[in-house]
C-alpha cells in the first residue's frame, strides 16, 4: 500500500505545527525536501544556470539589487521616457554603474549593443563606421580582429 501524498493545505498545517515544535528538524526536513526536488530536476532553475553561465553578470546584478535594497543606489525612472525602470549594465565589471531603462528601452539598448558585437570574434571593441552625411552607422569595424562588415538589417 502506497502512502497518500498530502494536499498543499495538509502540508501547510504540518509545516506550521513542526516549525513551532522543532524548528531545527523543520529546517533539516525542508532542506532534504528541496534537495530531493533538485535531484529529480537536474539543470532546473534559471537562477542556478545564470550563476554558472555568467558569474560576473550575476554578481553585478546582485550588487545592484543589494545596493537598491540598502539605499546605496536609488531606483530612478527610465532615462528615456520617465516610466518605471530597471537597471541596465553597459559594463558588468562596473556593477554599480547602471542606466535606468524601462522594458521597451532596455530591449532596444540590448539590440543596439548586439549590433556592436563583432560577428567573428564576439568582441565589444567595435567601432560604427559612418558613410552618409546624417552620421547614420552603415558598417562596423572590430578593433580586436580587424573584421569589417556592413549591417545586415540596413537597407
Amino acid at each position: 500500500m502506497s502512502k497518500k501524498k498530502p494536499t498543499p493545505e495538509q502540508r501547510d498545517q504540518w509545516d506550521a505545527t513542526y516549525r513551532e515544535k522543532d524548528p531545527e528538524r523543520f529546517r533539516r526536513m525542508a532542506a532534504e525536501r528541496a534537495q530531493r526536488w533538485r535531484d529529480r530536476h537536474p539543470g532546473a532553475g534559471a537562477e542556478a544556470t545564470k550563476r554558472t553561465r555568467d558569474p560576473v553578470k550575476h554578481a553585478a546584478q546582485e550588487r545592484v539589487r543589494h545596493a537598491v535594497k540598502t539605499g546605496r543606489l536609488m531606483r530612478l525612472p527610465c532615462e528615456v521616457c520617465g516610466t518605471t525602470a530597471h537597471a541596465h549594465h553597459d559594463d558588468y565589471t562596473r556593477p554599480l554603474d547602471v542606466r535606468w531603462l524601462c522594458g521597451v528601452h532596455h530591449r532596444a539598448r540590448h539590440r543596439e549593443l548586439a549590433r556592436l558585437l563583432c560577428p567573428e570574434c564576439g568582441s565589444r571593441d567595435v567601432v560604427a563606421v559612418t558613410a552618409d552625411t546624417e552620421g547614420t552607422p552603415c558598417a562596423r569595424l572590430c578593433n580586436d580582429c580587424g573584421m569589417y562588415s556592413g549591417y545586415a538589417d540596413e537597407s
